[in-house]
C-alpha cells in the first residue's frame, strides 16, 4: 500500500548505501520521487537497478558527487534546476566517523569528516530552507547520532560534529517554524553498515572488545530506515530508533554528564 505522499520529491545525500539506501527504497516503494546524491558511482548504479526492479514506473534521479568539494551545494542546486524539480523533503544522511586517539587520526580524513558532517549539512539545510520558505512548506531531516549526546573519547571529533548537527538543527527548526517549514533530527546508534569499518571498528570474537560489542548490538539499517520514514511521514521533531538507543538518549537526561562520559570512555577506549 502506497503512502498518500505520492507527489512528494525527496533529496537524500548518502542514499546509495546503509541507512540511506534502505530509506531510499522505502520512499520509492511508497511513491515518492527520489533524488539520490552519493560519492559512489557503482553504488548509485546498483541502487537504480534495484529500484527499477521494484517498480519500473517509479521516479529516481542520481548524482555522483563528493559533498566535501567546494561548491558541492551549488552543483546540487544546478542539477535540480536542470531537472526542473522542487524538493519537498531534504534528508541530510551522508556522513562518516573515525575511531582512535584524536592526535593519531589522519588529519586529512578528519577534515573530510568535518566538512561532510557539518559544513555540507549546514549549506544544504540553508539552501533548501530558503526554497521551502518561499513555498511555505517542506521538511528537512538531519541525521545526527547517539554519539552526539555526550563528548565521546576516541571518537572525539565525530561526536562533536554530530553534536553540532543537533545544535544547529534545533536552532534552525525554531527559525523555520513561522514559515510552515519543519525540521527533524534522527538519532541512530550503532548500525550494521559500512560505517563501523570505515570508522576503524572491525568485528571481533573477543568478548568485551569494542568490535564484539558494536556488532552484537548494531541495529539492522532497515529498522533504522523505518523510523526515519515515520519521521518524514509525520514531520517528527526528534526520533530515536531502537530500545537501547532510546535508553541511551534518556540516560543523558537523567545521569550527570561526568558519569555518561566515563561510561562511554570505558566502551570506546582504544589501547
Amino acid at each position: 500500500m502506497k503512502s498518500n505522499q505520492l507527489s512528494k520529491t525527496v533529496l537524500i545525500t548518502g542514499g546509495s548505501s546503509g541507512i540511506g539506501k534502505e530509506l531510499t527504497i522505502l520512499l520509492y516503494k511508497q511513491g515518492y520521487k527520489v533524488l539520490v546524491v552519493s560519492i559512489s558511482k557503482k553504488e548509485l548504479s546498483e541502487l537504480v537497478k534495484d529500484l527499477i526492479t521494484i517498480d519500473p514506473s517509479g521516479k529516481v534521479e542520481t548524482l555522483e558527487l563528493d559533498l566535501t568539494e567546494t561548491e558541492s551545494t551549488q552543483k546540487i542546486l544546478n542539477w535540480i534546476s536542470k531537472l526542473k524539480i522542487e524538493i519537498d523533503i531534504l534528508v541530510n544522511n551522508a556522513g562518516f566517523g573515525l575511531w582512535g586517539k584524536s592526535w593519531e587520526l589522519d588529519p586529512k580524513k578528519v577534515e573530510s569528516m568535518l566538512l561532510l558532517n557539518m559544513t555540507a549539512v549546514t549549506q544544504l539545510s540553508n539552501a533548501f530552507a530558503g526554497r521551502m520558505i518561499e513555498r511555505r512548506k517542506g521538511f528537512i531531516l538531519n541525521i545526527a547520532s547517539t554519539a552526539s549526546l555526550q563528548p565521546l573519547s576516541y571518537m572525539a571529533a565525530y561526536a562533536a560534529s554530530k553534536a553540532y548537527v543537533v545544535s544547529f538543527s534545533e536552532a534552525l527548526a525554531e527559525e523555520l517554524a513561522p514559515y510552515g517549514v519543519k525540521l527533524g533530527i534522527l538519532f541512530p546508534g550503532t548500525t550494521r553498515t559500512n560505517f563501523l569499518s570505515t570508522a576503524g571498528i572491525h568485528e571481533e570474537k573477543k568478548k568485551g572488545s569494542l568490535g564484539n560489542l558494536a556488532y552484537s548490538i548494531a541495529m539492522d539499517p532497515k529498522d533504522v530506515a523505518l523510523v526515519a520514514f515515520s519521521a518524514i511521514e509525520n514531520c517528527k521533531r526528534k526520533s530515536v530508533p531502537g530500545l537501547l538507543n532510546r535508553l541511551h538518549y534518556y540516560s543523558t537526561k537523567i545521569f550527570p554528564i561526568w558519569f555518561v562520559k566515563k561510561s562511554a570512555n570505558m566502551i570506546f577506549k582504544k589501547n
